[in-house]
């Protein structure tokens, strides 16, 4: 389906606006104009989070049929109920399995009474009416700061944007008592011991620009923690940060860092070793015919320059612990299926595929219509390195394009503006598969 098409059928099947508004970062959009009747739950289960519409939509798989939606404005009205100085963006968003299947979620708050835009992670049950188990959101550095922020964090009418995540896009696991944050607006990353009882996070290490190692690098937006080799990694995602002639907004890079030691972090390597990619997003170690790959949301990648049209690819390249990948290609959609907008999002499936989040454009601010998609691909036939290194230069020249095959393009209609696309294996819903009440939001 060509891009033209695509947008003409978003406009037409959009869910309802029943997140927390339109707003005017670069994540922010209008408002919908009707919604598509929910359908069956027969397949595996996909979570799609809608950032400007702060809601979760739920869809059967591989069908795209629509089932339900929770919304920000139902789960956290104080802050999120769409009102002036009350409107929200979702970000990363996870199955959790427990008694029952729960839902993680961490969005921003903005207030214009408040300096920057306040982060929590929150975790709530599927089915309504349940609400918020626990939410972290304040940052305790008492512990292992002592006095280092005192004077920054107090008195709290006046305290300054380090004092909380801000516009915190993920979190991720370190080790069984720690999270790792990825603090965008903040541009650093946050690692700290959460507390459910109070909502506090007690900061055990921050990862920003006091490290020698932390250069040009900015909008961190992306975390994956492994362990190998007895050793701790954590591979991060910088959407920008470059000093090049367009700005640094979109120059960014992909960092592997040896986490070890919280006191004494090591950056592994940097990719490219030389110059920036466009925009990337969700960079991720995926094993596939026993291989470990580089794979990563290249959302500006065949765009003509860091500053030009939104025109997205994936970038995959060969993992390595001791050097930096080596680069295999970009990849796009063949001309038939459409183009690839701004891409934020890229997901392994269990038999290979790839689920790709296209949100169409960075922002929709700037009255950008095209409202994105869902597709599916297959994993591609792998060419042995070109020699080039897949960074981002004037005539592409070191980047190699070549095509998916595209097996579902549009595959839930109704998205709009989407963050990340979570799939979720039916077998591993605790009670969903049997007692499913999603509904719509109120």
């Amino acid at each position: 389906m060509v891009k033209a098409q695509r947008i003409a059928l978003a406009l037409g099947l959009m869910v309802a606006g029943v997140g927390c508004g339109p707003a005017d970062s670069e994540d922010s959009g209008g408002e919908d104009s009707g919604e598509v009747p929910l359908g069956d739950f027969n397949g595996d289960l996909l979570m799609i989070a809608q950032v400007a519409e702060a809601s979760v939509l739920f869809a059967d798989y591989p069908s795209g049929a629509v089932v339900g939606e929770r919304c920000l404005s139902e789960l956290v009205p104080e802050e999120c109920s769409g009102e002036p100085g009350y409107t929200c963006l979702l970000f990363e968003i996870e199955h959790v399995e427990a008694e029952v299947d729960r839902l993680s979620m961490i969005y921003a708050h903005r207030n214009p009474e408040v300096e920057g835009q306040p982060s929590s992670l929150m975790e709530v049950g599927f089915n309504r009416p349940a609400m918020p188990e626990w939410r972290l959101s304040d940052l305790n550095y008492e512990t292992y700061f002592p006095g280092e922020f005192e004077e920054r964090c107090a008195p709290e009418e006046e305290a300054e944007e380090v004092c909380w995540l801000n516009m915190a896009h993920t979190s991720t696991p370190v080790d069984e008592e720690h999270l790792a944050f990825a603090d965008t607006r903040s541009a650093r990353i946050v690692i700290a011991k959460p507390d459910q009882a109070t909502g506090e996070l007690e900061v055990r290490s921050l990862l920003e620009k006091s490290h020698p190692d932390w250069e040009y690098l900015a909008w961190v937006n992306h975390l994956e923690a492994f362990e190998e080799e007895g050793r701790r990694f954590l591979l991060s995602s910088f959407k920008g940060g470059g000093m090049v002639a367009e700005g640094q907004r979109n120059a960014g890079r992909i960092v592997l860092w040896d986490i070890s030691d919280f006191d004494a972090i090591e950056m592994v390597w940097t990719y490219p070793e030389s110059g920036y990619l466009s925009a990337p997003h969700k960079s991720q170690r995926v094993e596939v015919n026993g291989e470990n790959y580089l794979l990563y949301a290249h959302s500006m990648g065949a765009s003509e320059s860091l500053i030009g049209e939104n025109l997205g690819s994936v970038g995959i390249a060969r993992f390595s612990l001791e050097e930096a990948p080596t680069y295999l290609g970009d990849w796009r959609l063949a001309p038939e299926d459409g183009v690839l907008g701004f891409l934020r999002d890229v997901e392994i499936l269990p038999d290979s595929k790839l689920l790709l989040t296209d949100s169409g454009c960075e922002s929709l601010s700037d009255g950008c219509q095209d409202l994105g998609e869902i597709v599916v691909v297959s994993w591609p036939e792998l060419p042995e390195p070109t020699g080039q290194d897949g960074s981002f230069q004037p005539g592409h020249v070191m980047q190699t394009f070549r095509e998916f095959n595209a097996e579902a393009v549009d595959l839930v209609p109704s998205v709009r503006f989407a963050y990340e696309t979570d799939f979720v294996p039916r077998e591993s819903l605790v009670n969903l598969g049997e007692d499913l009440d999603f509904g719509r939001c109120p």
